[in-house]
């Protein structure tokens, strides 16, 4: 099945090779560029539909060369009221007794090559370009050439939190704190928390505030007002973030949390 077809009617124009004289008119159009040349691409079928009465003794043809010398058989489909043959199609009684008649080819290369008229050469036709870029060439999941279907690895699409561990020592009871841990009236509670993390593959930047704590390193890069780091945060400072992700940490009422890095 063709991806594209031409109407073919045969006019006065601009010969290939200079002057004016019959040539090959495709859809009303004949490129200016050659004079004739024709785009298309490795893989696609391209028909050229010669029913039109004004083709009479025009059979159109491919060849490797500007003659019927280098003609080309291969991936080239004839029709004549029914399916034919190069001989057929080339002989002007048989190609001229047809009402519907049209000739396709699907390259197999990206080697350029010519069509031109069978009977009057190539000053009625032109350069067929192979090209990679003609639109329309090819349909839907038809891709012969560069192939368009794209494969596409999406990497970095992550977010693997941790919450590591957290130590804590009450007053009394059993487990509490060994003799000498604390001066006397001391109540202080250590609280160690480690591998705070969340790895974020889309770089997501933001920066947090952390109630009655204390932070040695954090990342601000959004609105409200980031904070001055290295400083205890007010009471109402609260967790701000930018693109569309978002983490919240909670901090106890009086631990004191350092060396929190760039997250």
């Amino acid at each position: 099945m063709a991806q594209l077809t031409y109407t073919v009617t045969v006019a006065s124009g601009n010969l290939y090779g200079g002057g004016t004289g019959n040539v090959f008119y495709l859809d009303g159009a004949r490129n200016s560029t050659g004079p004739g040349t024709v785009s298309w691409v490795n893989g696609g079928t391209l028909r050229f539909e010669q029913s039109n009465a004004s083709n009479d003794n025009h059979p159109l043809i491919f060849s490797t060369n500007t003659s019927t010398s280098g003609i080309i058989s291969s991936g080239v489909t004839y029709y004549l009221d029914g399916a034919s043959n190069q001989a057929n199609y080339t002989n002007t009684t048989t190609f001229n007794a047809a009402t519907t008649r049209y000739v396709e080819v699907t390259p197999s290369s990206e080697t350029d090559f010519y069509y031109l008229c069978y009977v009057h050469g190539i000053g009625m036709g032109g350069v067929m370009d192979i090209v990679q870029n003609a639109w329309g060439a090819l349909g839907w999941n038809q891709n012969s050439w560069g192939t368009i279907e794209n494969d596409i690895s999406v990497t970095a699409v992550t977010l693997a939190p941790s919450l590591g561990t957290l130590n804590a020592f009450n007053e009394k009871g059993w487990g509490r704190d060994a003799w000498g841990d604390e001066n006397w009236g001391e109540s202080t509670i250590d609280v160690s928390v480690t591998g705070l993390d969340l790895t974020i593959g889309f770089g997501v930047s933001f920066f947090c505030g952390f109630k009655n704590c204390s932070i040695s390193s954090a990342v601000a890069n959004s609105s409200p007002k980031k904070p001055n780091i290295d400083k205890p945060l007010p009471i109402d400072t609260v967790c701000c973030f930018s693109n569309s992700l978002s983490a919240f940490f909670i901090c106890l009422d009086s631990p004191t949390l350092t060396n929190l890095s760039s997250i």
